[in-house]
């Protein structure tokens, strides 16, 4: 999304989750889809192209997953340098969590480098999507490499403009999974009529979770900037900036690392997490609150992308 906000036409894209699939055929038609293990993809036929934009799985390196240097899932990343060295792209650009910066993960990196040694890589940094426009503290590294030869990719500057929770999801309804638009267009923050779209009829994820009266119960006593001593929720204040909203995993089916709204004892519906992690409101996700929470939670903010798309273009 952020990507093709700066300019960059994707033309295909290569994802193993059925639902993920449906959800970027849906929003981005124009764009061939492969659903299929990317380990099973010859990159060969691509060679030559501008770009290859990667976001392999980070569970494995991630502080809030296992963090298990020989997690399997880790090997994808080499998958993505196998793709590089046979597409012989102009740049490539990586997306993952900083704990691939820790020591225990220096050989990977290390790795990754050297087989990419036909390419400059830009000395890494860690980018805070809170500093781009985006109500979400989410830090993330991308690795940029361009062909030796060619200009090294830049990172984007940060900006000036902080927008919170309020900003976000103030203006929202509050009910329901699909609503008429009409009436939210004309209010709502500069942040919130940014993500807007006259064209709209009906704003959808918007259903909110079924809570049993055990957990109302126990988010009823969870302060703004507090989490709930039993699920871990955050419970979002109105003035500051969301946490990393995290996507859950396949085998527990749960929502609930969603936050707890500002307001309502209830975790946040699908739309609201999409807006604090700056997706427009024409963005239409699975449906189905677990399936379209873990996109939001999995999905890098897309006003972080856009401005890291920016920068590579030198724009």
């Amino acid at each position: 999304m952020g990507m093709e906000q700066s300019g960059v036409k994707v033309h295909k894209a290569f994802e193993n989750n059925f639902h993920a699939c449906e959800t970027y055929k849906k929003n981005f038609p124009s764009t061939e889809v492969c659903c299929a293990d990317i380990r099973t993809v010859d990159f060969n036929s691509f060679y030559g192209i501008d770009l290859i934009i990667a976001s392999p799985p980070c569970q494995g390196l991630s502080k809030g997953g296992f963090s298990v240097v020989d997690d399997p899932r880790n090997k994808l990343i080499m998958e993505f340098v196998r793709a590089v060295k046979e597409a012989s792209p102009q740049y490539y650009v990586m997306e993952t969590v900083p704990g691939i910066l820790r020591s225990q993960y220096s050989l990977l990196l290390n790795r990754v480098a050297d087989s990419l040694s036909d390419y400059r890589l830009t000395p890494i940094e860690i980018l805070d999507a809170a500093k781009y426009g985006v109500p979400q503290r989410r830090k993330r590294v991308f690795l940029l490499g361009a062909k030796i030869g060619l200009a090294p990719l830049r990172y984007p500057t940060p900006q000036q403009t902080k927008v919170n929770v309020r900003d976000a999801i103030f203006d929202l309804p509050t009910q329901g999974n699909e609503l008429e638009y009409a009436k939210y267009l004309s209010i709502g923050s500069d942040y919130a009529q940014s993500l807007r779209s006259r064209n709209l009829e009906i704003i959808k994820n918007c259903s909110i979770a079924n809570h049993s009266d055990e957990v109302l119960t126990r988010f009823k006593k969870v302060l703004p900037g507090k989490r709930d001593t039993v699920g871990h929720q955050f419970r979002l204040d109105w003035n500051g900036l969301s946490p990393t909203l995290r996507a859950g995993s396949e085998e527990s089916r749960h929502t609930a690392l969603l936050p707890i709204h500002p307001q309502e004892n209830r975790m946040l519906t699908v739309r609201e997490a999409a807006r604090i992690s700056s997706f427009p409101d024409w963005f239409e996700f699975t449906e189905g609150r677990f399936h379209g929470g873990r996109q939001v939670g999995n999905a890098v903010p897309p006003f972080l992308a856009r401005a890291v798309g920016f920068a590579i273009q030198g724009l």
